[in-house]
């Protein structure tokens, strides 16, 4: 017979620490977690926690999902972005058997572990970041391990058969000549099972020189696309955090940009979570007015969905 006891606070670093243990039994498998939480990580587990999410990393990826509101948004988005999992909330108790059911059809649709996109650039070059840009944004930058000079690989977790995800570079090479072209990096999806790699796909970048200032000007739309939606997820957390604050002038231009770049970029989930909180007057210009009266879950579940993306519209 085994029990449990639902006495004391809330430890996330027990928890995760108990996973790695599980996970540790069978270490060719897809590993995959669900963090469940109702309530705030207790303030006296910060630094175990911080240092058992070090230890964690690499090991297995965990989603974190909140039930109710009695949580902080933060706490479960650092742990999903060091374990390369989702954070989203579950406002009421009735809908955590979808949610499961949802997390647990996407893990057995992953056939590929252990995935890595392996960058190699040319010398003298300099990776600036390195983003996953869809279905939502995590920065990789400061997650790569050196393979040897000049070839660095960025963990991406496992993947599923037919599954596409789309990433975000920024490469600063040495200059070249007009009409010059390079191949400014090589990017490859590595699987690695039993110390044994495979490579999955491959894709090169290019960089060719001009002078001419329209051709130097111009953004690649995908590009732009994406930017766009970086800078919609973090005016949403800017324009929450001055409302938490108290500044509405600061909070009504946040998320006023908020609902514009939605707009332009037809991601209307994320417009539709932003109606939750402002009264939109026009679109477009991004002409909003802050409701007085926003119940909490609306504004975590907007807070918790900003990071995700809407895949560029075709031409």
């Amino acid at each position: 017979m085994r029990s449990l006891d639902a006495t004391g606070g809330t430890v996330i670093s027990s928890w995760l620490a108990l996973a790695k243990q599980q996970f540790s039994r069978m270490p060719q498998g897809i590993k995959q977690a669900l963090l469940l939480t109702d309530g705030q990580n207790d303030f006296s587990d910060e630094q175990r926690l911080e240092a058992v999410l070090q230890g964690c990393e690499g090991q297995f990826q965990c989603d974190c999902r909140g039930v109710g509101t009695d949580w902080q948004v933060s706490q479960l988005q650092q742990i999903a972005a060091k374990l390369l999992g989702t954070t989203d909330i579950i406002p009421d108790a009735s809908m955590l058997e979808a949610d499961f059911q949802a997390i647990l059809d996407r893990a057995m649709s992953k056939q590929v572990s252990n995935v890595a996109i392996r960058l190699w650039t040319p010398q003298g070059a300099t990776v600036q970041f390195c983003k996953q840009v869809s279905p939502e944004i995590v920065d990789l930058s400061d997650r790569s391990t050196s393979v040897k000079p000049q070839i660095m690989d960025y963990p991406t977790g496992a993947w599923g058969g037919q599954e596409s995800r789309d990433y975000h570079f920024c490469i600063q090479v040495n200059p070249g000549n007009v009409g010059d072209e390079m191949l400014a990096g090589r990017a490859s999806l590595i699987s690695t099972i039993e110390g044994v790699e495979t490579k999955i796909a491959e894709a090169r970048i290019l960089a060719t020189w001009t002078d001419d200032e329209a051709r130097s000007a111009k953004i690649d739309r995908r590009v732009a696309h994406y930017t766009g939606q970086a800078e919609l997820a973090q005016s949403i957390q800017e324009g929450l955090e001055a409302r938490a604050c108290g500044n509405e002038e600061k909070a009504t231009a946040k998320l006023g940009r908020a609902v514009q770049l939605a707009h332009e970029s037809g991601n209307e989930a994320t417009a539709k979570l932003l109606r939750t909180v402002v009264d939109i007057d026009d679109a477009p210009t991004g002409t909003v007015r802050l409701k007085r009266s926003v119940a909490k879950a609306d504004e975590m579940m907007l807070e918790t969905r900003s990071t995700k993306t809407t895949r560029i519209r075709k031409s």
